[in-house]
């Protein structure tokens, strides 16, 4: 950007010492006990950042005039020699604007103007995406461009500066197609940024709900959390009824003040809330909301926090409780569906956050079944199933739901 007085500032660019962090980082797939221990800090800080693409800003006030703002923004910053609407259009589109993008609420003579902004729009919002991916979209559009240029020329009025040629309907539709396809370019690169943001935003989340956990043994005899004293078999995956869901027990964290919900809610997952519900509330409210599979405590095995061996607490929920639940046949090697099903992450008794690209664990244990169902599995004798009252049976038996 050039300021009034001429003066050219430089481009900002990273320290040499936070880009080596921040590749350290994407090489080690975003675990930063992996990062070199003098680049940690740095990566640490990084990480946070990442973290911050998955959250949602809050603006407050009329939405359209928030939008009408950075239009006017937008304008302002032009070039004077670019073309510009002329007086009318111009108070045309910010009246389309503040009416919701609703050009049948704009009166007076700004309506008929209003309307052919509205139908400019959406030649662009309304154009259905093509099966074919990237390159069927492209092909599309530039059919749809030749199309609109021959079947109809814009009436609005371009004013231009400096004797520039004034715009056609078909400068405007270009210029929405070069937009449109460098949106169907750009878009995967932007997914795959949020995506790595939501992993560490995910892995910041559990160090917290580690620290959740260690309160909660400190005050309960090194125990893990349960909703209630007598948990003796049954069911384990009926969320929302406390004396049958295993996700209650999980809950106990939230209820008794040790954690927040938020914490407990995956980025992954678009369904988690993120704000407490009501009063008496003591699990989620459904399947859906829940984001983490906690070690399955119904039946006689529940090992304390910090006694024996290493054992896994929770995990990115499982996608086998899920497919079993709806009488589907499922994979017992498939990974959770809160992180595109590339892996999963997993916290340890000793408090460490692991990144588990399958959920069969060293020696071999698999995080969605039981032992049994393991060993039926491996042996082959018949179709693998789950029903919900199955639990693990010595404490080495890592088994997560629901």
């Amino acid at each position: 950007m050039m300021p009034d007085d001429g003066v050219q500032f430089d481009q900002p660019t990273l320290a040499s010492d936070d880009i080596a962090a921040i590749d350290a980082l994407v090489e080690a797939g975003f675990e930063i006990d992996s990062v070199e221990q003098s680049l940690r800090p740095r990566a640490e800080r990084a990480a946070a950042l990442l973290g911050l693409l998955d959250q949602t800003p809050t603006l407050n006030g009329d939405s359209a005039l928030v939008d009408a703002t950075y239009l006017r923004v937008a304008r302002s910053a032009s070039q004077p020699a670019e073309p510009a609407l002329c007086a009318d259009d111009d108070e045309a589109l910010d009246a389309w604007v503040m009416e919701g993008y609703d050009a049948s609420r704009v009166a007076g003579s700004r309506a008929e103007r209003a309307r052919q902004h509205q139908q400019i729009a959406a030649v662009v919002t309304e154009t259905p995406i093509p099966a074919g991916g990237s390159s069927a979209l492209i092909d599309d559009t530039l059919a749809r461009i030749q199309s609109a240029i021959e079947s109809q020329e814009s009436n609005l009025q371009i004013e231009t500066h400096r004797g520039a040629p004034s715009l056609r309907w078909a400068d405007l539709i270009s210029v929405a197609a070069v937009l449109l396809i460098g949106a169907s370019v750009i878009w995967p690169v932007v997914g795959q940024i949020r995506h790595r943001g939501q992993l560490a935003s995910c892995v910041a989340g559990l160090g917290n709900v580690a620290m959740a956990f260690d309160s909660y043994a400190s005050g309960h005899k090194d125990a893990l959390p349960v909703a209630t004293a007598g948990l003796g078999g049954g069911t384990w995956w009926n969320v929302g009824k406390p004396s049958h869901s295993n996700a209650a027990n999980l809950y106990t964290l939230i209820d008794h003040d040790y954690t927040s919900i938020d914490q407990l809610a995956c980025p992954g997952n678009p369904n988690a809330p993120t704000v407490e519900l009501d009063d008496q509330a003591h699990d989620w409210r459904s399947l859906e909301e829940v984001s983490y599979s906690y070690r399955i405590l119904f039946g006689a095995v529940r090992p304390n926090l910090h006694s024996g061996a290493r054992f896994v607490i929770i995990a990115d929920a499982s996608p086998v409780v899920r497919a079993a639940i709806a009488g589907k046949e499922f994979d017992p090697y498939g990974n959770s569906l809160n992180h595109r099903q590339k892996g999963q992450h997993v916290l340890w008794s000793d408090g460490a956050a692991q990144w588990a690209k399958t959920p069969q664990l060293e020696p071999g244990d698999n995080l969605w079944l039981p032992r049994a169902l393991e060993i039926a599995y491996e042996q082959k004798t018949g179709r693998l199933n789950l029903a919900g009252h199955e639990t693990p049976k010595t404490t080495e038996d890592d088994f997560v739901g629901p």
